[in-house]
């Protein structure tokens, strides 16, 4: 609570007479502070090598990378990508899919080019299933 009263105003004892406030505030006692965290469940290991695939951005001295890491061996494929639009990244795929065959499952965030219509219909014709997680779930390596 404190933390998003100093986004907004700010002045000297705020964060004191907000505390006042909340033990004085029923309402505000009854309720949590925050929702109870779920727990991590582990990404089950696949059977075989390149069955299941991470695939990130990273930005690094100003280039943009696109990172993709096999589930089963922890291999990372790197592939420098001047945009990162939908047709960028489904070159990059298509490559990697000609050397190493198709994965049966892709794992992505939720970020634009991911879930854009460009990028959804030729992933239907190449990977079984499309999975979307959080912007912040790290990459299992």
């Amino acid at each position: 609570m404190e933390s998003i009263a100093r986004n907004r105003v700010h002045w000297p004892g705020l964060d004191v007479e907000i505390e006042v406030l909340y033990r004085v505030c029923e309402p505000c006692r009854q309720k949590p502070d925050a929702p109870p965290h779920a727990p991590l469940t582990p990404w089950p290991l696949p059977a075989r090598e390149w069955q299941r695939l991470h695939a990130k951005f990273a930005q690094c001295r100003s280039k943009r990378y696109l990172v993709v890491v096999d589930a089963r061996t922890k291999c990372i494929e790197v592939s420098t990508t001047a945009a990162t639009n939908a047709r960028s990244v489904i070159s990059g795929f298509l490559k990697w899919f000609a050397r190493f065959g198709l994965p049966l499952q892709l794992v992505t965030d939720n970020g634009p080019t991911f879930v854009s219509y460009r990028w959804s219909t030729p992933l239907h014709h190449t990977t079984r299933f499309h999975q979307c997680v959080s912007i912040t779930y790290p990459i299992p390596i």
